[in-house]
């Protein structure tokens, strides 16, 4: 190779390098933008704009296995000013994240939302399926909560979270006001069967 030749290829390399540089660093910026815009909106969206303060909550159960929890409380909510509770109840090999749709809109609409993980869950202790799903410590804490209106509590479950809130509502029969469960029964693994009066004010979800 010439002198020349050799001049013109170490030029074109450094060039090839500074412009390989440039486009490195500009991925670099975007893919940051990206993940700390994507943090930003979920924050958005999980607090409802900001409204929503969710809290990352432990306590004992009455066996003394430790649940796991997230509380979902609305803006202005305090215990000189409590509001409404429901407790929501994710199904079977799920988490207490996945009644975000649900408990992020309840209290969007003023409620104070808990969102345990079941038994074997998630953060809770194991087994699975044991204390009621979970369901039997759920209610009592929610209502033990000085910024929850004691006489207005509403429970809510998926699956196998309906059976959790069937055994709950069954456990604490003046402790809610209304049950709704979705694609659940009673009368199953545990949970009480359903007659005229029990459980009361209670709506089904269930498609074809």
């Amino acid at each position: 190779m010439t002198q020349q030749g050799l001049l013109f290829y170490i030029r074109r390399e450094l060039m090839s390098a500074k412009s390989g540089s440039r486009l490195f660093n500009g991925l670099m910026v975007i893919a940051l933008a990206l993940i700390l815009g994507g943090g930003w909106l979920a924050y958005l969206v999980q607090t409802g704009g900001g409204d929503i303060t969710v809290k990352d909550v432990r306590f004992m159960g009455h066996d003394g296995k430790l649940v796991s929890a997230l509380l979902y409380v609305p803006k202005g909510v305090n215990a000189k000013n409590p509001a409404p509770g429901i407790v929501a109840t994710h199904g079977y090999i799920n988490s207490r994240e996945t009644q975000d749709g649900f408990a992020i809109e309840f209290a969007r609409r003023g409620y104070v939302v808990l969102a345990p993980d079941q038994s074997g869950h998630g953060y809770s202790d194991p087994p699975a399926f044991a204390n009621a799903f979970g369901g039997a410590d759920s209610l009592p804490y929610l209502r033990s909560l000085d910024i929850v209106d004691k006489d207005n509590i509403g429970i809510e479950g998926h699956s196998m979270g309906g059976w959790a809130s069937i055994i709950a509502a069954a456990m604490n029969p003046q402790g809610y006001k209304s049950i709704v469960v979705a694609s659940s029964s009673p009368g199953t693994y545990g949970a009480p069967e359903g007659t005229a009066t029990f459980p009361r004010n209670v709506g089904l979800i269930y498609s074809k």
